[in-house]
C-alpha cells in the first residue's frame, strides 16, 4: 500500500491510531476499519477460488470412487456366481445360488425337500445335481404345450 493510500485511509477513519510508525485499527460501535488494499483482496479471492476448485475436485474424486466401489461390488458378485457354477457340491450358505435366502434353503433341508449330506454330522452339503433336479421338478408347461396335449388326446 502506498503511503498516500495509508494517509487517505487514516484520515477517513477517525478511530485509527498511530503508534510507533504503525497504524492500528480499533472498533467503535458497529464501525470497524481495515487496512486491506486491493492486492490483498485479490490474493484472498484467488485463494478462495482455488480452495473451491480443490473442494470440487475432491467431490468429483469421491463420486468416481463411489462408482468404482459399486462396479467392483457387482463384479465380485458375478465372479462369486461364476465360481459357484463350476462347483459340484455346495454348503447350505452356497446353495443360495437357487436365488433363495439362506433361511429358506435351511428350511428346505430340514423339511427334506432337498437332499443333503452330513459327513461327520457337522456341515451339511448339497450336490449341484440335486439342486438342479429340484429346480427342474417345478416345471410349468407353456400354453402351446397344453394346447398340443389337448389336440392329441
Amino acid at each position: 500500500m502506498a503511503a498516500k493510500d495509508v494517509a487517505m485511509t487514516f484520515n477517513a477513519c477517525p478511530t485509527q491510531k498511530m503508534s510507533g510508525g504503525a497504524i492500528s485499527t480499533s472498533a467503535v460501535g458497529n464501525h470497524k476499519c481495515s487496512f486491506m488494499n486491493t492486492d490483498t483482496n485479490e490474493v484472498l479471492n484467488l485463494l478462495i477460488a482455488k480452495l473451491e476448485a480443490i473442494k470440487q475436485n475432491q467431490n468429483n474424486i469421491t463420486n468416481k470412487l463411489d462408482a468404482q466401489e459399486r462396479t467392483l461390488g457387482e463384479l465380485s458378485k458375478v465372479a462369486n456366481e461364476q465360481l459357484l457354477l463350476g462347483k459340484t457340491r455346495f454348503t447350505l450358505e452356497e446353495a443360495v445360488y437357487l436365488k433363495r435366502s439362506y433361511s429358506t434353503v435351511a428350511k428346505m433341508s430340514a423339511d427334506n425337500v432337498i437332499t443333503t449330506y452330513c459327513p461327520g454330522g457337522k456341515c451339511k452339503y448339497v450336490l449341484k445335481a440335486d439342486l438342479d433336479a429340484w429346480l427342474l421338478s417345478k416345471r410349468v408347461a407353456s400354453v402351446s404345450e397344453i394346447d398340443s396335449m389337448i389336440v392329441t388326446a
